[in-house]
């Protein structure tokens, strides 16, 4: 049964952090199926995505027989009542499922190493007071970890909001209890007990709200998901909507990305299934919401051991035209692929003119691509930008993607281009995950199906963003606010970053927004 959530948070130069999350079963209550009673909250939240993509799927199909106004109108609106849906979904996952330790999703929280042991000091402090005598004396022998504090530190921050009803708070002081609970260096704690101790924590570290800085910028997230849960669209949830994310197959996957990436090579060779497995991974220090997990026999305490990675997290490659970490990529070097089938004419209307424009691109518009020619493309290009149904899976096989020397950055915005297909016991399975192993740095694709109408929106705004568009004369025929795209352009900006603000461009916010997803390593235009 799917009903603990594991989180495990990696930082170059930090100890991890192993989160057990429990998802509680529901009741039929919660539901209309009764079927889902014996369901947890993770199944109970996955089989609602399901139904809402489902059903805007549906709608798709039949936006074209809408003839009158009213019917025209009454689309629109079922249209933006499952946007409305998607986007409750994803602030209850993050409410109900991860609730205060969201932050730990959060890379860019930043203090320096004084700050931080006076606020390792000052809880320390606290909880001692707060402790019966008898316990007193273990409690002043242990040492949160930095992490711990870094978590505090950054619901600190947020309980001072007007919206905040000091849940996460709460969160994080039974967090800290019941890490000394399970050291036997404190009682059970009730009700009474843990609202006195949050109370007087608060007012203990009052003083730290503010000292505590947000990072200047450069910050990416990368997320390893299992196949459970990679057809969620984390990258949406209300905590890192606005920070830049990109996903990995595996931890594997990303340290031979970084290492090819570090000596220039661009060649990903597929890990070995030893270095897949994540099953040495969770047998690290953790700890749960509301109670301590039992570590393994000789294994450091939970949340107080110094744990290293630094060897799985090791530095990028700088880009040398803007000083910023991950791969570079040339906006001259560029093949499109543009209405392949033919029965995408605003598509091919919006970007015809302006992909002809540079005159250093190459491509195919209107027609298929010839035997092995989006497989040269891939080879010999730095950016394949795909705008076609799928992923172009007809076009170049899942084989001939696999045994590329090297692969190009790839926009694939099609219906369902990034998404991954369940294998049975084995990890998911899809055209990302193909790209991967051909060594593609960095790849886009949609989750699910997406109209093409907003996903053309979307695209416009992403290649101005990102700085791709300035390199053709030729404006993109797509009504977006093109000053606005500019301004962020001027500062390096990453492919996923571009995507963070391309979202906003939506007209659903959720149902088209919340589907384009990056694979890779931060990726720069030089």
């Amino acid at each position: 049964a799917r009903d603990v959530l594991f989180i495990t948070r990696y930082g170059r130069d930090q100890e991890p952090i192993v989160l057990s999350l429990p998802m509680r079963a529901i009741d039929s209550e919660s539901f209309d199926k009764p079927d889902m009673s014996s369901k947890s909250v993770f199944d109970g939240a996955y089989q609602q995505l399901r139904l809402i993509i489902a059903e805007s799927d549906a709608t798709m199909k039949s936006g074209g027989a809408c003839a009158t106004e009213a019917e025209k109108r009454a689309w629109w609106e079922r249209r933006a009542a499952l946007d409305q849906q998607l986007g409750e979904l994803l602030g209850s996952i993050e409410d109900e499922w991860l609730g205060a330790f969201r932050h730990v999703l959060d890379p860019t929280v930043r203090f320096s190493a004084s700050d931080g042991q006076r606020l390792r000091k000052s809880i320390g402090q606290c909880l001692v007071k707060s402790l019966p005598k008898t316990f007193a004396a273990k409690a002043r022998t242990m040492e949160l970890a930095t992490e711990v504090c870094m978590l505090v530190a950054r619901v600190l921050q947020k309980a001072t909001d007007a919206e905040d009803d000091g849940n996460d708070w709460l969160d994080v002081c039974s967090l800290i209890w019941d890490t000394y609970v399970f050291q036997g260096a404190a009682p059970p704690s009730d009700d009474d007990t843990l609202r006195a101790f949050s109370e007087q924590l608060r007012e203990a570290v009052q003083e730290y709200v503010g000292v505590f800085g947000e990072a200047e910028g450069g910050e990416h997230l990368i997320l390893v998901l299992d196949k459970h849960s990679q057809q969620i669209p984390w990258e949406c949830l209300p905590c890192i909507r606005d920070v830049p994310i990109s996903r990995m197959p595996s931890v594997a996957f990303l340290r031979q990305r970084i290492a090819a990436m570090r000596h220039g090579n661009s060649r990903l060779d597929s890990p070995s299934s030893s270095e897949l497995s994540l099953s040495s991974l969770a047998q690290r220090s953790s700890y749960s919401r509301g109670r301590a997990l039992t570590p393994e026999p000789g294994s450091g305490p939970s949340l107080l051991s110094s744990l290293a990675f630094d060897d799985c997290v090791p530095d990028t490659k700088r880009n040398a035209s803007n000083g910023m970490a991950g791969a570079s990529v040339s906006g001259r070097r560029v093949f499109y692929v543009l209405n392949p089938e033919g029965d995408l004419h605003r598509t091919q209307s919006n970007f015809e003119a302006h992909l002809q424009g540079q005159r250093e691109w190459s491509g195919v518009v209107g027609r298929r691509p010839m035997n092995s020619e989006c497989e040269h493309a891939l080879q010999s290009s730095d950016i394949f930008l795909y705008f076609g149904h799928g992923g172009g899976e007809r076009y170049v096989s899942r084989t001939q993607i696999r045994a590329l020397d090297r692969c190009a950055v790839a926009l694939l915005l099609g219906c369902s281009s990034g998404q991954l297909s369940l294998a049975g016991e084995f990890d998911a399975l899809g055209t990302a995950t193909d790209y991967m192993v051909g060594g593609c740095p960095a790849l886009l694709g949609n989750l699910w199906d997406v109209g093409d109408k907003d996903i053309d929106r979307f695209a416009a705004s992403l290649l101005q963003i990102w700085g791709l568009a300035s390199h053709s004369p030729a404006p993109i025929a797509v009504n977006i606010d093109t000053e606005h795209c500019q301004r962020l352009s001027n500062a390096p900006t990453s492919l996923a970053e571009a995507v963070c603000w391309a979202r906003k461009a939506c007209r659903m916010s959720f149902l088209t927004g919340a589907a384009p997803v990056v694979y890779g390593v931060p990726v720069y235009l030089m």
